[in-house]
């Protein structure tokens, strides 16, 4: 069962985006996991033909996964700098670069377990690897 969320609010924090949603559940459709850092929610974006959705178990009660979710989104989260830099918030690009490869050991290892769950229901995207190789 997916349950889908229509956007209410997009916040922009220096080009990288919080999305807040409701939700609206359905049935039996191909998800799409996006790999995309976000401040404040970590890389795992799981997505319907929708939008972003939520409850999905196959994803979301993976304790590999969550723990890896959890520590992207404290890495990326520790780029972002408040009241810094004569800004409301700052991105620290700096330190991005810095910490780059272990950002891409993690996505390394969250495609690798992505994988070895697939039942054929999703498809992986990951928007963060090109990214982060040309820094």
């Amino acid at each position: 069962m997916k349950s889908s969320m229509k956007l209410k609010r997009i916040y922009n924090y220096e080009k990288h985006y919080l999305i807040i949603g409701t939700m609206k559940k359905e049935k039996n459709e191909m998800y799409i996991i996006k790999l995309m850092n976000e401040f404040i929610h970590g890389i795992l974006w799981v997505c319907d033909e929708e939008g972003i959705s939520t409850n999905y178990d196959l994803i979301d009660k993976d304790l590999e996964l969550i723990k890896l979710n959890e520590e992207t989104r404290k890495l990326f989260d520790s780029y972002y700098e408040f009241d810094s830099h004569n800004q409301n918030c700052w991105f620290n690009e700096e330190l991005e670069k810095k910490t780059k490869d272990k950002m891409l050991e993690l996505i390394r290892k969250i495609k690798n377990r992505l994988s070895k769950i697939n039942d054929g229901t999703f498809i992986v995207v990951d928007y963060e690897t090109e990214k982060l190789e040309k820094l």
